[in-house]
């Protein structure tokens, strides 16, 4: 499981198995890709012991705001957690 940003307004989750393949079955082909109205970044990432993940960032620009979302085991992001 990876997290990278995505140019200044987001970031991408890439899930790949043991044997190091995309796993298709997590987003949009293996990837998830999380857009927002001012610039992000995505701090760090934890995976549950159930395959969700966690990730933790920032929004920049001095807004001084955090960043908390956890996604689904299909990549779809929890709306219903924080």
């Amino acid at each position: 499981m990876s997290a990278t940003r995505s140019g200044s307004t987001g970031y991408s989750l890439t899930r790949v198995g043991s044997d190091g393949e995309l796993d298709r079955s997590f987003g949009d082909e293996g990837v998830v890709l999380d857009l927002y109205d001012h610039p992000v970044y995505g701090g760090d990432l934890v995976v549950q012991q159930d395959g969700q993940v966690l990730l933790v960032g920032s929004l920049i620009e001095g807004s001084g705001k955090g960043l908390l979302r956890r996604y689904r085991v299909d990549g779809s992001r929890d709306a219903g957690f924080g």
